[in-house]
């Protein structure tokens, strides 16, 4: 064992393990949802649906984060035990494991960006024009059962951002008409 090491190492390891802890407190409370609820908004029946091509990257990045701060950790403690062959081994493996994660995540982000209008278009969705609707937002569009809604300036008011709570408020303001 290594008796001069410097405290940074201790530090990083100790933010890593919190930041993992952070990172799925977040998923479990809120990401898990947000990406499944984006995923399934085709096929919700709702009047107005958003779809944002960036969502899958909050689960993409938690996984990436998940597996590389192992590597941190390993790292960490090689500078405690520098010939041990097990770290090594397991940076080796997470390292592996990030590459393989990372290019299964572009793949799965550009087939959302290709399949999810098809399948809205399929359950009878129209995108709204991008001066309408969600015009402010960069990523996200307006997806509609009758392209009317997209000209409503109550709906126009109402979704003002992408937001799933945005899209409950716009449905109820439908029913009411």
């Amino acid at each position: 064992m290594n008796k001069n090491i410097d405290s940074l190492y201790l530090y990083a390891t100790g933010f890593s393990i919190l930041l993992n802890v952070l990172m799925t407190w977040f998923m479990v409370s809120f990401g898990f949802e947000l990406v499944l609820t984006n995923i399934q908004y085709p096929a919700s029946g709702l009047s107005l649906i958003v779809f944002d091509p960036i969502v899958p990257v909050v689960f993409i990045g938690w996984l990436l984060i998940m597996i590389s701060n192992p590597i941190g950790i390993a790292a960490s403690l090689k500078e405690f035990y520098p010939n041990n062959k097990s770290l090594t081994n397991i940076i080796k493996i997470c390292g592996k494991v990030i590459t393989i994660t990372f290019i299964a995540g572009l793949i799965a982000l550009l087939l959302n960006f290709v399949t999810w209008p098809q399948i809205a278009k399929s359950q009878g969705y129209s995108k709204c024009p991008e001066t309408t609707l969600l015009e402010d937002e960069a990523f996200s569009s307006a997806w509609v059962k009758n392209i009317n809604t997209c000209s409503d300036k109550r709906i126009n008011m109402i979704m003002d951002k992408s937001m799933h709570e945005n899209v409950l408020k716009a449905q109820k303001h439908l029913k009411k008409l």
